[in-house]
């Protein structure tokens, strides 16, 4: 009886380590893909930014070459 016993406790313990792996695992994964996301996101909205003041840097240097050469901008 004694026996029984203590190998129910350790069945128990290893159900309850394996559930607690699981869970632990699943919410790990979640939390990676939406870092992933958020990492996606930031690397569009830099690249936006950087897109715009690369046209407002042309947009100076058309100025800038236009009125040298004597033109309105």
């Amino acid at each position: 009886m004694e026996t029984g016993f203590v190998g129910f406790i350790i069945l128990a313990v290893l159900i309850v380590w394996f559930a607690l792996t699981l869970w632990g695992a699943h919410h790990l994964k979640k939390y990676r893909a939406e870092k992933a996301k958020q990492q996606r996101a930031r690397a569009i909205e830099a690249e936006m930014r950087q897109d715009i003041a690369d046209r407002a840097v042309q947009k100076k240097v058309a100025a800038k070459i236009l009125r040298e050469s004597g033109q309105k901008p």
